[in-house]
Parts: C-alpha cells; structure tokens; sequence
C-alpha cells in the first residue's frame, strides 16, 4: 500500500485566535507582539496588516510608522500551541495518526484512509472545510512523504493530491518558488532588477543526493543557475568552492571563516564579550535581541573591547545605550 501524508499549515492561526473572539480582526490590521530586549518585536500578523506591508520580525513602532491604525496586542505561544494540541485530537476522526508540526503545521497519515471519505481530493477538501468552520485560515497538500506534503502546503497548489513523483523533480519544481515566497520586514532591489529580497542573490546552491536541482533563479534582468558552487568570508575568504552536501557545505564555510549555525556564532559573541567584560571589571548587559540582531549580522564573530572619548561620557546614559543599540 502506497504510503500517504497529509500536511496542514494553518499560517494564520496565532491572529485567527483572536478573530474568533473579536470578529473585526478579520477586517482591521491586527499584529501580535513579544518583547525581545527592549524593543516589542512583531510575531504574526492577520492579512489586512500584511496588505499594508506588515511582517512578522519588524519591530512594533516600524509597523506602526506603516500603518497608525494598527491593532496591537501581546502574543501568547501557549495559547497558539494548546489550540493546535486541541484541533490534533479533534482530526483524529479524519486518520489513525496526526502529528504536530512547529507551531501552525499538523502532519496526518492518511494511507488506506481517503477511499472512505470519496477519495484523496474529496478528504482533503473535507478536512479543509471543517477546519475552516472553526475560523482558521488552512492549507493542504497530500504527498507519499511528509516533506513533500510540507513543501506543497506551503509553496505548490492548495489542496494538491501529490501522486508519487521522484524527489528531484519535485524539489526543482517548488524550490524557487519557495525563495520567492519567503516574507522579509525590510527588503530591497539591486542592479537593474526587480526582484525583491532582503540582501542581493548571487548564488542558488541545492542539492539532492549530491547532485545539482534544476533550474534557475530569474531576477528580472539576471538569472541564477541553480548551482554546487558558494563563497566563504567576503574579505578573509572571497575565493568560490564547490560542496557536496550539506556536511561537506558546513565544514568548507568553517574553513572559510563562515560560522553556518546561528546558535554557534551567539554562543561565540556571548562567551567571548562575557570574557571581555570580565578581564576589564565590567559586568555585560544582558540584551536577548541585540544579540539576535548582532548575530544576524555577521559571520566569523569576534568580539572586540573598546573605550569612548571621556568628552562624550557626559551626555546621559540613556542616550548612549539607546545610540549603541540602534
């Protein structure tokens, strides 16, 4: 019996909470909020803020220089993460296993199932509707494997009953449509394009089983071939190599002064500015989102110990703190 997995992404559902409540969220601009040090940092937004050009990771006063009206209130991950718990139990009835995927995704096993509900489209479909009748925003896709299911849920066809395909032509068929879809705060053109990201393209690297994807990436006025081929640091390491695969991909940017997992470069800037601190007798602040934001901002951290001018230590604290983060 062929194997088949239904993914669910409710992309919605933190802001859909409140508009079951509140109904006249559906319509206004909504933007659920966290603090992230000392600046309140956008989580998830309905899509009358996002038509407004409102995206998750701006921070509040951003989204409100974008739109005055905005709504605004505090996100609650335990709340989203009870609902999706409960709406698992409750699928229960549609397949023998469902799964929780993130924090907006579920995973069903639907093998030997969807010949009772009138077949695969007419389950998904079902399934969709009764979500829906809840008022949660919903996506579906039905593939032999959960990444496959995951993939087109998120970047292929809504509702697509995926038929047993192989993997590279599957991944060539929504990998670029995956980076064209990914949601930036800030983004920007470069050259005489017009595609948008948040920092100009200059390589696609994707490989399956150590082999090259097909296709290629358009800009506008450049295309990028998908390619095996990437660059260390811009400055310490600018020659291009060639991977081939992702363990392969991780140790040559090691050598080439790329530090891959973001979790490494925070640990490295935390202990490392923390040692600073400590050799000159000062005590470091702790501050969660600047150290996000720093970490996002390089690639071989190394942290470094300076002093300001006596001259400028007049002006008031709060100034200085606010200047230095900013």
């Amino acid at each position: 019996m062929t194997r088949r997995i239904v993914s669910l992404w409710l992309p919605r559902l933190a802001t859909d909470l409140i508009a079951r409540r509140a109904p006249r969220w559906r319509e206004q601009p909504l933007a659920l909020y966290w603090e992230s040090g000392q600046r309140l940092q956008v989580m998830a937004v309905n899509a009358a803020a996002e038509a407004e050009g409102i995206l998750p990771g701006m921070t509040l006063a951003d989204a409100r220089a974008l739109f005055a009206g905005l709504g605004a209130q505090v996100y609650r991950q335990k709340r989203q993460a009870r609902a999706l718990l409960s709406l698992a139990r409750w699928l229960d009835r549609f397949s023998p296993a469902v799964a929780i995927d993130g924090q907006d995704g579920l995973f069903l096993d639907a093998t030997g199932v969807a010949h009772l509900f009138g077949g695969e489209a007419a389950y998904l479909a079902r399934i969709k509707t009764a979500i829906a009748g809840f008022g949660f925003i919903v996506r579906a896709a039905m593939a032999a494997t959960p990444g496959a299911a995951w993939a087109y849920a998120r970047y292929g066809e809504d509702g697509a009953c995926i038929a047993g395909r192989d993997a590279r032509a599957v991944l060539s068929e929504i990998l670029l449509e995956a980076i064209r879809e990914l949601p930036w705060p800030k983004s920007m053109r470069w050259a005489k394009n017009s595609f948008r990201w948040v920092r100009p393209l200059h390589h696609v690297l994707a490989l399956f089983d150590g082999k090259v994807l097909d296709g290629e990436m358009d800009l506008g006025d450049w295309k990028l071939p998908v390619t095996d081929t990437t660059k260390g640091h811009r400055f310490l390491a600018p020659e291009p190599f060639a991977v081939s695969g992702f363990d392969d991909y991780r140790a040559k940017l090691s050598n080439a002064y790329v530090v891959l997992d973001r979790e490494e470069r925070k640990q490295i800037i935390s202990i490392e500015a923390n040692q600073l601190a400590a050799t000159a007798g000062l005590t470091l602040k702790d501050d969660p989102g600047l150290l996000d934001e720093v970490c996002g901002l390089v690639e071989w951290p190394v942290p470094l110990i300076g002093t300001i001018d006596a001259e400028f230590m007049e002006v008031p604290p709060e100034v200085l703190v606010t200047s230095m983060r900013s």
